[in-house]
């Protein structure tokens, strides 16, 4: 593949950047060396083909140079130079050999000698070895400003991805400064008014409890929030240990049956196999307390929440679930996206932080979490867990 004067291909197999017309230069040159060893003993044929190679070379140097203008430098022209005297000498070398006129007289015998070996081989040589010489010094220059260069982008880099880094910061700060905002003004602000309501006017016996039990819930409204923001940001210490699942899910069941009752929703673990996993069940239990309530607080009256577990095989790491379905209004697809943001929640009375400190308690046992819409209504949330020390679940 060839380009435009002044650019480079780049070798489909390879991946290295060539000159246009290097690798015919470089097959070429391949097979001329390949022939040379073969032919040594000929001496007619070899002469011709030691002609050929450094013609080769030549016109290889010759190209390069006239494709890239930035090597047009004595050190290179030297270097075409010395192959220039070469090729010039072994032509003449290989035109005494095949006419025979080294054997007819002794003067070309010893010209043959100094083209082919003596002084204009050698003055091939050494126009070679001072365009090297001369090189080299570019070259190292060419090395220290390339690494000056790649030293810089890489400062550049660092930086730009410093302030990519504090600008995430910055945006989620912004974020979680404007939700709390958010939950904290506006129970705050019906506080207020309510106090000032009370203060306008003399109020009767059942206004002030009316403004009165507006004022509580609101207040435990911003408190709940603080609690969660607070339970969110605190260090926990985990306490793991082997322990049945479907014993954890009965004592959960049995702790929120009376709030099931009270909304008339029906609650209900299925039995399961014996299942044993290595968690800390005080925490666990408090992640899965959270998902059911809040299941509890998405079904209408008369429908059913499901607690259950299961084994299965994920990854060739042995895990276990928990499985949480209600049959509720369920998960809108615009929602899935957002439905572990802080602040973000579809109840009135919601924090939006619930889920989201489930979720990393969950990640903090080695587990996970997930929430799905459910086919025939409502919403699945499924709990991965580990079964052993070593295994970890994402």
């Amino acid at each position: 593949m060839t380009g435009p004067r002044g650019t480079r291909e780049t070798g489909d197999k390879t991946g290295i950047e060539m000159v246009p017309g290097s690798w015919s230069s470089i097959v070429l040159i391949t097979v001329l060396t390949v022939m040379l060893a073969a032919f040594a003993g000929q001496p007619s044929i070899h002469a011709v083909l030691r002609t050929l190679y450094f013609a080769a070379l030549l016109a290889t140097f010759h190209g390069i140079r006239r494709q890239q203008p930035s090597l047009n430098t004595t050190p290179f022209r030297l270097l075409e130079l010395g192959f220039l005297v070469l090729t010039l000498g072994y032509a003449a070398a290989a035109i005494i050999r095949l006419t025979g006129l080294e054997d007819q007289s002794r003067f070309y015998l010893v010209l043959n000698q100094n083209l082919e070996q003596g002084a204009v081989f050698l003055l091939g040589v050494s126009l070679i070895t001072y365009g090297i010489l001369l090189f080299l010094p570019s070259l190292v220059e060419s090395h220290r400003v390339l690494r000056e260069r790649i030293v810089e982008v890489e400062v550049s880099h660092d930086r730009m991805e410093h302030r990519m880094v504090e600008a995430d910061r910055y945006q989620a700060l912004g974020e979680l400064a404007a939700g709390i905002a958010h939950d904290l003004r506006n129970p705050l602000t019906i506080v207020k008014t309510a106090a000032e309501s009370l203060a306008r006017k003399p109020r009767t016996h059942a206004e002030i409890e009316e403004h009165s039990d507006v004022i509580a819930r609101n207040i435990e409204k911003a408190e709940r929030t603080i609690a969660a923001l607070l339970d969110l940001g605190k260090a926990r210490t985990l306490a793991p240990r082997m322990h049945d699942l479907n014993d954890m899910v009965t004592e959960l069941t049995t702790l929120v049956r009376p709030e099931a009752r009270r909304r008339r929703v029906e609650i209900v673990s299925p039995a399961c196999e014996e299942l044993t996993v290595f968690t800390d069940p005080k925490l666990l239990s408090q992640a899965v307390l959270n998902l059911v309530l809040n299941a509890l607080q998405a079904s209408s009256r008369d429908k059913t929440v499901v607690i259950k577990t299961r084994r299965f095989e994920r990854g060739g790491a042995h895990a276990a679930a928990i499985i949480v379905e209600d049959r509720g209004t369920g998960l809108h697809a615009s929602d899935r996206a957002k439905i572990f943001s802080p602040f973000f929640t579809t109840k009135d009375e919601g924090t939006g932080l619930g889920l989201l400190s489930c979720r990393r308690i969950l990640e903090d046992l080695g587990g996970g979490v997930k929430l799905f819409p459910r086919h025939r209504g409502g919403a699945r949330a499924l709990i991965l867990l580990p079964m052993a020390p070593a295994e970890a679940l994402t």
